[in-house]
């Protein structure tokens, strides 16, 4: 039986990991966040520690998450193969978004102290740690009831307030990928890559425009955007590598989106 270590189990992505591990046969350790590893053996190694929708609020969790923790680990542990999870949020400022072409950060910028976090990851998984691939993932999204990201946010405030004010136009898009979809897909590059690098994406861009209407449509919701409110519109992330390689076609958000608010309305978090 291969044996599998998430580093960030607990978290979303790394819990929707394990699960899926578990329920298809594989056995799944989920160290504390403080464990000596050193001298152990992982086995196949996923790192999903991360600081995601509140890294604007810990700045330096992130560098403690994304590389001094990651450094740890390739150091003083021995493993099978290690896949690091990164963020297609690298490609903020490129108009190409394979994953061989190059990365665009500007320090001076405060949000992308989390994108120059993950480059470091990135560098050290690449040039110092064997064995390693990285995976770059967009925006996830599935029962995340308590996040703060904007899909679940929106969500959350169409079933308890009855209405939504959007900070930025309906023309915004963003790409979305499920959290069972990244997890098929992580385990298939933890243990058939042959790559260094994929994106984990669904290659759909989605508008805010069209989640609010499905969202309106199934919770009787109103929507409403700001005086003045910019666009903000993420380049399509490029998939073809996961294409190819593994066969994957992603499911847009809008065809799963009633799944999703089922889901949230069900929480008694969200209720």
């Amino acid at each position: 039986m291969t044996r599998f270590t998430v580093f960030g189990g607990n978290g979303f992505v790394g819990s929707h990991l394990v699960r899926y591990l578990r329920d298809h046969g594989y056995e799944a350790e989920v160290p504390h966040r403080n464990a000596d590893i050193q001298g152990r053996d992982l086995g196949v190694v996923i790192y999903s520690i991360g600081v995601t929708a509140d890294f604007r609020r810990r700045q330096l969790d992130a560098i403690e998450a994304h590389v001094q923790r990651f450094r740890e680990v390739v150091t003083s542990a021995r493993y099978e193969s290690l896949v690091y999870l990164s963020s297609t949020r690298l490609y903020r400022y490129s108009r190409v978004t394979q994953e061989d072409a190059p990365i665009v950060v500007r320090p001076r910028e405060a949000d992308d102290l989390y994108a120059i976090s993950k480059c470091m990851g990135e560098s050290i998984a690449l040039t110092v740690a064997p064995r390693c691939k990285v995976a770059r993932l967009s925006n996830v999204y599935g029962d995340d009831v308590a996040s703060d990201n904007f899909l679940s946010s929106i969500i959350r405030d169409a079933l308890v307030r009855k209405h939504v004010v959007l900070q930025t136009a309906f023309s915004s898009a963003k790409d979305y990928i499920s959290a069972d979809e990244v997890c098929e897909l992580l385990v298939r590059i933890a243990l058939e890559g042959r790559e260094q690098i994929y994106n984990v994406a669904s290659g759909i861009s989605t508008s805010h425009g069209e989640i609010s209407e499905v969202i309106a449509r199934v919770t009787g919701a109103t929507f409403e955007v700001v005086a003045s409110a910019p666009e903000l519109r993420d380049e399509p992330i490029d998939t073809s590598r996961i294409s190819k390689e593994f066969r994957f076609a992603s499911r847009a958000l809008v065809d799963q989106l009633e799944e999703v608010v089922a889901a949230f309305r069900k929480a008694s978090v969200a209720i």
